[in-house]
């Protein structure tokens, strides 16, 4: 899990993860999907990132086995 400072512009932040073979996706407060990159898109099926942002993680990402 990184923690991204606040100091850091979000412009930066996009082009790390677009630079990521991975899929990683930035969740807000309330756990829905703010950010992610087309690799994360992959991973779950969608065409974009359109189609996941503003989306709760756990609904995409589906129950844990906690």
């Amino acid at each position: 899990m990184f923690n991204f400072s606040k100091n850091v512009p979000i412009k930066n932040i996009q082009l790390f993860m677009d630079t990521i073979g991975d899929g990683i996706f930035i969740v807000d407060k309330k756990g829905n999907i703010t950010r992610s990159n087309q690799a994360a898109c992959d991973m779950l099926g969608f065409c974009s990132k359109k189609e996941i942002e503003g989306q709760p993680a756990l609904v995409l990402l589906g129950p844990t086995d906690d």
